[in-house]
């Protein structure tokens, strides 16, 4: 039985395996803030699938989250999106 070095996989290796899964699933629901979330959510609507966000009701620290500046550089429209009523 051979064992896998998962300590060798990069971040795009891992936004790739996303990225697939988006391509196969019928829509993307977020819970979460972070970038790896936001850059999901923003390959989502590239591709046009429908999206969801819940993150005001399932992330307790998405104020504090959405106060950081890397995230209003990166993805200052998508961040109003996801956060929107």
């Amino acid at each position: 039985m051979s064992r896998h070095n998962y300590d060798n996989f990069e971040r795009k290796d891992i936004m790739n395996v996303c990225y697939g899964m988006i391509k196969i699933s019928d829509e993307l629901w977020i819970f979460g803030l972070g970038s790896g979330s936001l850059d999901e959510f923003e390959y989502a609507r590239k591709i046009i699938k429908p999206t969801e966000s819940f993150i005001k009701q399932f992330d307790p620290e998405w104020e504090e989250y959405s106060k950081k500046e890397k995230y209003h550089k990166k993805y200052p429209n998508t961040l109003k999106e996801v956060l929107s009523p």
